[in-house]
């Protein structure tokens, strides 16, 4: 018998506990729980928690071993959809060497691995095209099926020429070819078109209005109401609502977009306005509108004296520059400006009204500036006020509405007044107006009643940028109320038909387009002012055509377009109720429902003499 020594028995308890040691540490150990994880599954040895790796991606095969799945198109399919199913084909051929069968829609199966393309009538097809917005398209596998859906037929040309570029990067060595089942693709023509909701196969006609702001123009009223539920079913949520004379102005939100709804009764037109919450600011509800009033102070509109000049234009004529500019102040010392005139002097000008009527001369806080239009004596000043005045005082918001791309030939100068106003005021609120919305400021009520929103592209074509005019109503909080018409004209545009007295008359008006053309007697029939601003710099002014029109006063009754537009103010009103600007300051305090005015005959002579109430 052999005796086993002590020391090969050591050895072999060594290696016995070595094994032992490896079969623990092995892939078999358990979980906390006692389970075996999964093989796939990576272990943490730091704290012993089991990270879960991403499920392995699956495909579907569209090309193997030269065999092709079919392309499908609808059984309405328009020719176009049918052409784009047979170039799909032809690029698959070219890509892999399969040749491809394209095929009307038939029963449909589930199972069967097929290209959809267009509006096909299979459940997958119409689950994509719920998804799409305006102008866009898109791809997807969904179960079996890769789907390609449009809102148009060029955007499904565009799809299936992405869809093709995306074959041949994918393709293998062995030319077959197959897709991710998560893979999916969106084409837009229009970001945020994209983003509204697509109906049917309804397609508006859309204008490009400027600042990233498209309109869309219903022919059918019931359309555009199932719209408005589309919209709210999507999470669009009611922002405003106006209702002026059976006129119906609805604005909605989500957290992308704001859209205008648009409903005029004259006309019987709808339209929407849409545009990225990133490029526009809404105005404030009254529910939002809060303020605290300074005790004694005023609430004043100021119509401030405008510099001119006579200048010879290039057919030997002697042309006024004109201008406009208002500064109402409000309860809480705040002001609203609107317009300013042209050139440095005015910029000016402009500043030292600010700090003549301020409550706080170092806190000058302009709540908003309204800018009419896109013309040089309305918005001239704009370069030399930014540059000079902006760290002196704040601006909480500006509003305008200048043309788009489609409207005016105006487009580059109201690109540089909007980058302008972007650059020297970032944190300031740029607000694209529109009819129908409500700007609550302090103790004033501005309502939006025209843009050229509301104009008819047909009509836009035959306008001035002088059409392209913000009108608004303010309604003070004593019930006064101010009617400013900018340069606008009657001439092929809106608001008479619009609007009753009704909402037109106001206690105060602002002579439109400084009183020189443009525009009628009959609005101000409507409108029946007891008071009136007249923006021009001059009594006199000369009208030319052809370099032989004898001069005109502006109030030559003789001359019947003199008359046709200014008749009204001198024979229905109180001639010591019209303000003429000329380089004079009208201050009008407005309290308790009755109306004052003070006049200073120049900018100097308001700085010395003016006295806060």
């Amino acid at each position: 018998m052999k005796i086993f020594n002590m020391k090969n028995l050591v050895i072999t308890l060594l290696v016995l506990s070595m094994i032992f040691g490896l079969f623990a540490c092995d892939g078999s150990k358990e979980t906390e729980d006692g389970s075996a994880p999964d093989s796939d599954a990576q272990i943490d040895e730091s704290n012993n928690d089991t990270v879960v790796t991403d499920a392995p991606e699956t495909y579907l095969d569209i090309v193997v071993d030269g065999v092709s799945v079919n392309v499908v198109y609808a059984a309405t399919a328009s020719s176009t959809e049918i052409d784009a199913a047979n170039e799909l084909a032809n690029k698959i051929l070219r890509i892999t060497g399969a040749k491809v069968t394209v095929t009307s829609e038939r029963l449909h199966n589930a199972n069967t691995v097929e290209i959809l393309v267009g509006g096909v009538g299979y459940p997958e097809s119409k689950e994509l095209r719920a998804t799409l917005g305006y102008g866009e398209s898109a791809i997807k596998v969904i179960g079996n099926k890769l789907v390609i859906v449009s809102t148009g037929e060029s955007m499904l040309t565009d799809a299936i020429g992405v869809l093709a570029t995306y074959f041949n990067s994918v393709k293998d060595k062995n030319q077959n070819l197959r897709i991710p089942t998560s893979y999916e693709k969106r084409i837009a023509s229009n970001e945020v078109l994209a983003a509204l909701p697509f109906y049917g196969e309804y397609s508006p006609e859309v204008t490009d209005t400027g600042d990233g702001c498209y309109k869309l123009d219903f022919t059918n009223e019931t359309v555009f109401r199932d719209y408005i539920n589309i919209l709210k079913a999507k999470g669009f949520k009611l922002y405003h609502q106006n209702i002026i004379e059976n006129n119906e102005y609805y604005t909605y939100t989500n957290d992308e977009l704001v859209v205008t709804a648009i409903h005029t009764d004259y006309n019987s037109k709808s339209k929407l306005l849409v545009q990225e919450l990133k490029d526009t600011a809404l105005p404030t509800r009254a529910e939002d509108n809060k303020y605290t009033p300074i005790k004694g102070l005023a609430t004043t509109i100021t119509q401030v004296g405008l510099f001119y000049d006579v200048q010879t234009d290039s057919d030997g004529c002697m042309t006024n520059f004109n201008g406009m500019c208002y500064v109402i102040r409000l309860a809480d010392g705040r002001f609203i400006v609107v317009d300013g005139g042209h050139g440095k002097v005015q910029a000016d000008n402009i500043y030292k009204t600010l700090v003549t009527q301020a409550h706080d001369p170092d806190n000058i806080v302009i709540a908003a500036w309204f800018i009419s239009h896109n013309h040089g004596d309305h918005n001239g000043f704009l370069d030399y006020f930014l540059n000079a005045y902006y760290k002196k005082v704040k601006i909480e918001s500006f509003v305008t509405n200048f043309p788009g791309a489609e409207q005016s030939g105006y487009v580059s100068s109201t690109d540089a007044t909007r980058n302008r106003i972007r650059g020297l005021f970032p944190d300031c609120k740029y607000i694209k107006a529109h009819p129908g919305q409500e700007f609550n400021i302090a103790d004033v009520k501005i309502t939006m009643l025209y843009t050229m929103d509301v104009c008819e592209n047909s009509t836009i074509a035959n306008w001035d940028t002088n059409n392209a005019s913000l009108v608004w109503q303010a309604k003070f909080s004593d019930g006064t109320t101010f009617m400013c018409l900018g340069d606008y004209s009657e001439n092929g545009a809106t608001l008479m038909s619009l609007y009753t007295q009704k909402t037109l008359k106001s206690d105060i008006v602002q002579i439109a387009h400084h009183g020189i053309s443009g525009q009628t007697k009959a609005i101000y029939e409507k409108i029946v002012p007891e008071y009136a601003f007249w923006p021009v710099g001059a009594w006199r002014v000369k009208f030319c055509s052809n370099g032989n029109h004898p001069d005109l006063t502006l109030n030559d009754m003789s001359n019947s377009m003199i008359k046709n537009r200014n008749e009204y103010f001198f024979t229905k009103m109180d001639s010591n109720k019209i303000y003429l600007a000329a380089d004079d300051l009208y201050v009008m305090k407005i309290a308790n429902g009755s109306v004052s005015v003070d006049k200073y005959d120049d900018i100097d002579t308001f700085v010395v003499n003016y006295k806060n109430p």
